[in-house]
């Protein structure tokens, strides 16, 4: 049984745009403590910019990302 506590990283929504190219287009995930996970995706899909926006190094434009509880 899973409960919020587990959940680690929580992202619902996240988007995020450069001029008119749209990198990220909604994305949800729920990672959980101890889980290991892997993103795979062709090249320019976004998967960078998603965990460079998880480590906090870049800004997204909507949605909603909280990492141990925090916004």
């Amino acid at each position: 049984m899973t409960t919020e506590k587990d959940v680690k990283i929580h992202v619902k929504g996240l988007k995020k745009s450069f001029g008119h190219v749209h990198v990220l287009k909604g994305i949800d995930a729920e990672i959980k403590a101890g889980e290991v996970i892997c993103v795979i995706g062709p090249s320019g899909s976004g998967k960078t910019t998603m965990l460079n926006m998880i480590g906090g190094l870049d800004r997204y434009d909507s949605g909603n990302l909280v990492i141990e509880g925090k916004s």
